[in-house]
This record gives structure tokens, sequence and C-alpha cells, in this order.
């Protein structure tokens, strides 16, 4: 929709897929409050990053809004290595 590649949303399901790894075997909720949850947590990271940082850059240079897209990719999936 906006000929931009895009890096992050494999790296928000991947977000996804760990809070609710966290929440279901490790925090021991039932599927039915971890599911709401991992939603709701992925949603709100994904609109800090678009109105955040992505909004902002609207009429930039593409090549200034890619290099953006893979560095939130490569901050989000360091930082859940780091976990």
């Amino acid at each position: 929709a906006s000929n931009v590649v895009n890096f992050g949303p494999g790296e928000l399901v991947l977000f996804g897929a760990y809070v609710s790894w966290a929440t279901i075997l490790q925090m021991r909720f039932p599927l039915y409050v971890a599911f709401p949850l991992t939603l709701l947590t992925s949603i709100v990271l994904g609109l800090i990053i678009e109105r955040g940082v992505l909004r902002p850059l609207i009429g930039e240079p593409i090549i200034s809004v890619i290099m953006v897209t893979f560095g939130f990719a490569s901050v989000i999936r360091g930082g859940l290595n780091m976990l």
C-alpha cells in the first residue's frame, strides 16, 4: 500500500509469540486471559511504533523509512534475544 519494504510486521508477530509464551507458560494464565492480553500488548506496541516514529516520516525519502523499519526490527529482535 505504501510501496515501502517494511521489516516490522514479522518482528511484531515474534513479539506477540513471546508475550503469549510468557503469559501461558510462565505466568500460567488460562488461554482466554492470555490471548486478549497478547493482542492488546501487540496492538499497543504497533500503535506506538506507527504513531510515534513512522507517521512523522511521511514525505521523507523512502530509504529513511526502510532503514527505520529495519532498525525497529533489529531492536525488537535484540530485546527479545536478551530475555
